[in-house]
């Protein structure tokens, strides 16, 4: 709305709602993992989530800005 992306990006992602939805769904899974992770042994609990969550982010912020790999990735 703001004009900051360029809304055929969004269009290629599935739009905002899409987007959106993808973020949630991968957030959680990437929340289930670390979890798995600290029940192993590997890590601390909530720096392995803290870590998930932000490597999801960069990841839905790099697709939703267009970069090709990233957006067929997603």
């Amino acid at each position: 709305m703001g004009g900051v992306l360029n809304s055929a990006v969004l269009d290629g992602v599935y739009g905002i709602y899409g987007i959106a939805f993808l973020t949630t769904i991968a957030s959680q899974g990437a929340q289930y993992i670390a979890v798995i992770l600290f029940n192993r042994g590997l890590g601390d609990l909530n720096w392995n989530i803290i870590f998930a969550l932000a490597a999801n982010i960069l990841v839905t912020a790099a697709a939703t800005t267009g970069i090709p790999a990233v957006k067929d990735f997603w």
